[in-house]
């Protein structure tokens, strides 16, 4: 007799199934290393930035010990953008859900302005950061 997983496990097992489209949409990161050389600092104070909420990270899918960064948080002159903090302050740690929430194509009204297949991230790409924080506050997971 082949037993069904229990909900936690079915959960557990789509959420993984999804990191790759996840990982695809937000495009390209960082490892811990690669952002403490552009960062010119050490691993271990990249890390503490993640753990803090200064910036947004997620386990990598084949080293679970591993941390990526996605790049579009960083500016191009070695710095963190200011709206990363808040967003995460806004919508909580968990990187998986923050990215998937920033990438997502969206329809309709969102937060009282409307999309027709827009990402979050692209409309902070295009200035318009107090629509994420808005939609980050309101989804807040945590």
């Amino acid at each position: 007799m082949v037993t069904k997983p229990n909900l936690e496990t079915q959960l557990l097992m789509r959420g993984d199934n999804a990191k790759p489209l996840i990982e695809a949409r937000s495009g390209l990161s960082f490892s811990v290393e690669e952002v403490a050389v552009r960062m010119k600092t050490s691993r271990k104070t990249v890390i503490a930035w993640a753990q803090a909420g200064r910036c947004v990270a997620y386990r990598d899918r084949s080293s679970k010990r591993c941390l990526r960064l996605p790049a579009w948080q960083f500016t191009h002159t070695q710095g963190i953008h200011d709206w990363v903090a808040p967003l995460i302050t806004a919508f909580g740690q968990n990187g998986w859900a923050l990215v998937d929430f920033l990438t997502v194509p969206r329809r309709g009204h969102v937060a009282d302005i409307m999309l027709d297949g827009e990402s979050l991230l692209q409309r902070i790409e295009a200035g318009d950061v107090q629509l994420a924080l808005e939609t980050a506050r309101r989804a807040n997971p945590d």
